[in-house]
């Protein structure tokens, strides 16, 4: 039976992923997590996730790729999922949960009021957007704020 509402929170999940390119992981993670052990709900929703974003990428987003904002913010990212697997292994089990639903609740309120913060629009901003996404994909399976840079950069393209 948990099974079954796992699948169809997974099945849920692709049906916003696909709505709106993101929101997999806030919402697979934040629903399967509630009757799985979050210690096995990260690591299935990253591979599920990683399958989704490869599929996903394709000939279509490797032109649109800058190398400017790519190499820092995927420095970042490293450096960030290290941080944030230390990081969840050093939170109390009872403050796990609490944690990351204020995750979630912030990506998803920066996502639905279209966060457009000029001050993302640089490289090094782009690095610590990547850090951020990269603990929070690590510690949680999270990384919604990574809209944060992109929304910046391809709003500062179309001008």
């Amino acid at each position: 039976m948990l099974t079954a509402a796992a699948a169809a929170i997974v099945f849920l999940a692709g049906i916003l992923r696909g709505m709106t390119g993101f929101g997999f992981s806030l919402l697979a993670v934040m629903g399967i997590g509630q009757f799985w052990p979050l210690e096995l709900v990260t690591p299935t929703v990253l591979m599920l996730e990683l399958v989704l974003t490869v599929l996903l990428i394709g000939d279509n987003v490797r032109p649109h790729m800058d190398l400017r904002w790519l190499v820092p913010m995927t420095l970042g990212g490293v450096f960030g999922a290290v941080a944030g697997l230390y990081g969840v292994g050093a939170l109390p089990a009872a403050a796990v949960k609490p944690v990351l639903n204020l995750a979630i609740f912030v990506s998803a309120l920066i996502s639905l009021v279209h966060a457009r913060l000029p001050a993302l629009a640089t490289p090094f901003a782009a690095g610590v957007a990547g850090f951020l996404v990269g603990a929070l994909v690590s510690a949680f399976a999270v990384g919604g704020p990574s809209r944060w840079s992109g929304s910046s950069r391809s709003a500062r393209r179309r001008r």
